[in-house]
C-alpha cells in the first residue's frame, strides 16, 4: 500500500464529504495506519492533524444531521472536548487545527443555545409526545413568532462562521439553520392548523365564505362602485337594501382584480362564544386582504367587539367593506362616533350602491336584440326597475338559454322580490336617485309612500366663526358677495395671508401645509361638503398619481396636494378649489341635491344627476386624456376653479381687508 497516496485520498474525503459515516471510516483508517506505525516523518504529522480535523467535522455533522436535540448536542460537545484534551497532550504544534477546534466549540455552544431556545418555545404548546398542551391558537402563533425571532438572531450571529472550515466542504450554515428552525415552526403551525380544523373549522366555514366564481361564473354585467381609483379608505361602508347585490359587487371586484377576499356573516358570528369569535377574526389576519362584513345591524350584542376588530384589521392593511342595510348611514355614524377618540383615526368612507341606470340597460338590451320595440322598453321600465345587476345578468342568461323566451318573467320576478326592501329603503333616503336614477320613474310617488322633505342651507355661520380673524368675518358677513365670491376671497386670503402671491415659493413646507389646510377646510364649510378634510402635502416623487397636482380621496375625507405645484399661487388656488369642488360633488351624490345648489351655484338637479352617472363611468387621465377633460365631473370642477379665481381677483379690493 502506498501510504502517501492513501493520505491524499482520505484528505480528499475530508474536503468533499458531508457523510458522517464516511468521515468516521476514513478517520478510523488513519488511526490504524498510525497505530501500526506505518507512517513516519511528514506523513505521520499530516495524518495526525488530519485525524483531528476530520473528527471536528464529524462532531458538527453528527449534530446537524440529527434533529439538533440536547442529546445530539451533548454527543457533539463531548467529541470536541475529547479532542481538546488530546490536543493538550499533543507534541505537534498544529496551530491551525487548534484554532479550528476552539472556534468549533464556541460555534456549537452558540448554535446550541439558539436551538434549545427554539425547542423550548415549541414545548410551550406541544409536549414531548407531540400532543398539544393548549387549544389557544394565539399561543401557537406566538410560539411560532418567537422562533422566527430566534432564527433571525441565529442567522446574524453565525455569519462569521460561514467559512468555519475554510475551503473544506460544509453545509451552508444559514440554509441549515433556516431549515432546522423552520422545521420547528412547521411542527407548531401544523398542530395549530389541526386544532383549527378540529375545533374551529365548522364555525369558520359557517361564518366565513371564501370568494368563488361558481355562483356568478356566467355573469357579465356588474357595478364598478368599488373600482374608483382614488378611494383609499381602509373601512368602506356600502349602503344598499340588497345584500346579495352587495355580495355580487364585492365578488366581481375581487375576481377582476385578482385579490384575496372573504365574506363574514356577523349575525352568525354573534352566535359563537367569545373565544371562537376571537379566533375567527384572528384567522383572517394571514389569509385575507379584503373583507366584506354582512348583517352588521343584526349583531348588536357584539358590536363593540366587532368595531375593535375592524380597527385592528385595517391597521394590518386589510380593507374592510361593511354592508349597511339602512338608508340613513347607521353603520357609518356608529363607526365614526366610536373612532372619534381614537389616537390614530382610521379613514372611513361610505357609498350608496346604485342599481343599473335605465338608459344604459335599454341600450344594452337593444344591442343584444333582446328588445326591439317600445312595448318592451316600457315593460322593462315598469316591471324591472328593481332587478339590479343580478337580475340584469339573469335576464340576459335566461333569454339565451330559452331562445328568447321567459326573460320577462325572470326579470319581473327578481324585481318584485326586491321591491318591498327597496321601498322601505327609499323612504329613508334624501333622494331617490341614490338607489335608482329618475329615468325609471318616480317610485316613491307611485308607491304612495311619503318622505319628509329635507331642507338644505348653504353654510352655517356659527361653524365658520371658528375662523375668527377679522378679515375672514369681513368676507363672510358681506351681503354684497355671492357664495362663489366668498369662496374665492377666503381661499385667496388663507393662502396668502395678506402677502404677495410670490410668498408661496419661499415659505417652508410646514407653513405652506398650514395655509393649504386652512383654505381647504374653510372652503369645505362654505360649500357645505360632508367632510372636514385631512389635508396632505406630498413631494412629487412620492405623489400617488402621475400628472395630477391634487387628489380628492374618499369622497373628500382626504385631500392631497403635490408640493412642488403648490409653490405657484394660481396653481395652488385653482387646485384647492378644484379638489374641494370634487368633494362637493361627492356630497351631492351621497346626500342629494338641494335648492340652494341651484340658487347659489347654478347647479341644477339634472346636472347633479349627470355627475352621478359620470362617477360610475369615470375616465382616468392616464387612460384617456381627451376623454378625461370633457367628462362633466372634471369639466364642472374646472369651471368652478376658474370662476372663483376670477371672482377673487375682481372682488379683492372691495373686501376692505386689513
Amino acid at each position: 500500500m502506498h501510504y502517501p497516496t492513501e493520505i491524499n485520498r482520505i484528505n480528499t474525503v475530508y474536503y468533499q464529504s458531508l457523510d458522517s459515516t464516511e468521515l468516521r471510516q476514513t478517520r478510523d483508517e488513519l488511526f490504524s495506519m498510525l497505530e501500526g506505525k506505518k507512517l513516519i516523518g511528514e506523513n505521520k504529522d499530516n495524518a495526525t492533524g488530519l485525524i483531528y480535523r476530520i473528527s471536528i467535522k464529524f462532531a458538527l455533522l453528527s449534530y446537524f444531521d440529527g434533529k439538533c436535540t440536547e442529546k445530539e448536542f451533548n454527543f457533539a460537545k463531548k467529541q470536541l472536548s475529547v479532542l481538546q484534551e488530546a490536543l493538550k497532550k499533543e507534541t505537534l504544534e498544529l496551530v491551525n487545527t487548534r484554532a479550528l477546534l476552539n472556534k468549533a466549540e464556541v460555534f456549537l455552544e452558540e448554535l446550541g443555545s439558539f436551538f434549545r431556545e427554539a425547542i423550548s418555545c415549541r414545548e410551550e404548546v406541544i409536549d414531548a409526545s407531540g400532543q398539544p398542551i393548549s387549544a389557544e391558537i394565539k399561543e401557537f402563533k406566538n410560539s411560532a413568532k418567537k422562533i422566527e425571532k430566534i432564527k433571525e438572531k441565529a442567522l446574524n450571529k453565525t455569519k462569521n462562521y460561514e467559512k468555519l472550515f475554510g475551503e473544506v466542504s460544509f453545509y451552508s450554515l444559514s440554509e441549515k439553520i433556516t431549515e432546522i428552525l423552520d422545521r420547528e415552526i412547521r411542527i407548531i403551525i401544523n398542530q395549530k392548523e389541526d386544532i383549527e380544523n378540529n375545533i374551529y373549522g365548522p364555525a369558520i366555514r359557517e361564518v366565513i365564505n371564501t370568494i368563488s366564481r361558481t355562483k356568478y361564473r356566467h355573469y357579465k354585467y356588474y357595478s364598478r362602485l368599488l373600482d374608483e381609483e382614488k378611494a383609499e379608505a381602509k373601512i368602506r361602508v356600502i349602503l344598499s337594501p340588497f345584500q346579495e347585490e352587495v355580495e355580487f359587487l364585492f365578488d366581481s371586484y375581487i375576481f377582476r382584480n385578482n385579490l384575496l377576499g372573504s365574506v363574514m356573516d356577523l349575525e352568525k358570528l354573534s352566535k359563537n362564544n367569545k373565544t371562537t369569535r376571537e379566533y375567527i377574526f384572528e384567522s383572517l389576519r394571514d389569509k385575507c386582504r379584503f373583507l366584506l362584513l354582512i348583517n352588521y345591524l343584526n349583531a348588536s350584542s357584539i358590536e363593540e367587539e366587532i368595531i375593535k376588530n375592524i380597527y385592528e384589521l385595517q391597521i394590518l392593511g386589510i380593507t374592510v367593506f361593511i354592508h349597511d342595510k339602512s338608508g340613513c348611514k347607521i353603520v357609518y355614524k356608529k363607526l365614526t362616533e366610536f373612532f372619534l377618540e381614537a389616537e390614530n383615526k382610521p379613514s372611513i368612507s361610505y357609498s350608496y350602491f346604485t342599481l343599473p341606470f335605465f338608459n344604459p340597460i335599454i341600450e344594452e338590451l337593444k344591442g343584444l336584440k333582446i328588445i326591439n320595440n317600445e312595448e318592451d322598453v316600457q315593460f322593462v321600465k315598469k316591471e324591472c326597475k328593481f332587478m339590479g345587476f343580478i337580475g340584469f345578468n339573469e335576464l340576459v342568461i335566461t333569454y339565451t338559454a330559452y331562445d328568447g323566451e321567459k326573460w320577462k318573467s325572470k326579470a319581473r320576478y327578481i324585481s318584485e322580490q326586491n321591491k318591498a326592501l327597496a321601498l322601505i329603503y327609499l323612504s329613508d333616503l334624501p333622494s331617490q336617485d341614490q338607489l335608482i336614477d329618475l329615468d325609471w320613474g318616480e317610485v316613491i310617488k307611485d308607491s304612495g309612500l311619503k318622505r319628509e322633505k329635507r331642507v338644505g342651507v348653504p353654510y352655517d355661520y356659527d361653524i365658520l366663526r371658528e375662523y375668527d380673524e377679522k378679515n375672514i368675518r369681513r368676507i363672510l358677513d358681506n351681503p354684497n358677495f355671492s357664495l362663489l365670491e366668498k369662496a374665492g376671497l377666503c381661499v385667496k386670503y388663507c393662502l396668502l395671508n395678506g402677502e404677495n402671491g410670490n410668498i408661496l415659493a419661499t415659505i417652508e413646507k410646514e407653513d405652506l401645509t398650514i395655509r393649504l389646510t386652512r383654505a381647504s377646510k374653510l372652503l369645505s364649510k362654505i360649500i357645505n361638503t360632508e367632510f372636514d378634510p385631512d389635508v396632505q402635502v406630498i413631494e412629487k416623487k412620492n405623489f400617488p398619481k402621475e400628472g395630477a397636482m391634487g387628489l380628492c380621496c374618499d369622497g373628500g375625507a382626504v385631500i392631497k396636494y403635490r408640493l412642488e405645484d403648490m409653490r405657484d399661487f394660481t396653481a395652488a388656488f385653482t387646485c384647492v378649489c378644484h379638489e374641494m369642488f370634487h368633494s362637493f360633488q361627492h356630497t351631492i351624490i351621497n346626500t342629494g341635491w338641494k335648492d340652494w345648489h341651484f340658487t347659489e351655484l347654478g347647479i341644477s338637479r339634472s346636472r347633479a344627476k349627470e355627475w352621478k352617472i359620470n362617477q360610475g363611468m369615470y375616465i382616468d387621465l392616464v387612460k384617456d386624456k381627451d376623454a378625461y377633460y370633457v367628462q362633466c365631473f372634471e369639466a364642472d370642477a374646472r369651471i368652478f376653479e376658474a370662476d372663483t379665481l376670477i371672482a377673487a381677483g375682481e372682488r379683492w379690493s372691495m373686501a376692505q381687508l386689513e
